[in-house]
């Protein structure tokens, strides 16, 4: 075959543009591999998560900051508790710096969640973080902290077209690969940019 290519024979026309375009979707995929159904639902009920917070939160600015932003995430936790449905996983409000501004984590016992990190905690030095306050990106990647390993998604909180901090939902990586069936490795290879 190489031989013949080298002595001037060509791939019929339609057979060489179309591996031109398999070639292209290739390359474009960026190497994103296939994940299951399952991993695809987790993605989906994540975003639908982040979308129904960023809905609500307040602009990151002012006095009591802190205070209002708590609150809001109070309410989320409470009311999907009084739907059935509790939430899944911590939530977390960071300025533009990467601090918190505010957190809670689910809780069975309590309704209303339970404060997750202390204000003023310093998230920057991740890589995530850093895409999402500097590049405006999603993120998502494995945490680990003093409780195991969370897999993480952080989206920005843009005003005026600008980062003025961060959304982040933390998963509990024993859950999501018990009880939702997704590995890490998927995990990783999802999309999570809205």
């Amino acid at each position: 075959m190489i031989k013949r290519a080298a002595q001037g024979k060509r791939l019929p026309r339609g057979l060489g543009l179309t591996v031109l375009a398999l070639c292209l979707a290739a390359a474009g995929c960026g190497g994103q591999e296939a994940v299951s159904a399952k991993a695809r639902e987790f993605k989906a009920a994540a975003l639908a998560h982040i979308k129904q917070a960023k809905a609500r939160l307040p602009a990151l600015e002012g006095p009591e900051l802190g205070q209002k932003v708590d609150q809001v995430l109070r309410q989320m936790f409470r009311e999907a508790h009084q739907k059935g449905a509790p939430l899944p996983c911590a939530l977390a409000v960071l300025d533009r710096q990467g601090r918190v501004i505010a957190g809670r984590y689910p809780d069975t016992t309590q309704p209303e969640g339970v404060v997750a990190a202390t204000p003023g905690q310093n998230y920057s030095r991740y890589q995530g973080m850093r895409q999402v306050l500097q590049e405006g990106r999603t993120a998502h990647f494995p945490l680990y902290d003093s409780g195991g390993q969370l897999y993480v998604i952080c989206s920005p909180l843009e005003r005026g077209g600008s980062v003025q901090g961060a959304l982040c939902l933390g998963f509990d990586a024993q859950e999501v690969h018990g009880r939702l069936g997704v590995s890490q490795k998927e995990f990783l290879a999802l999309n999570f940019e809205p």
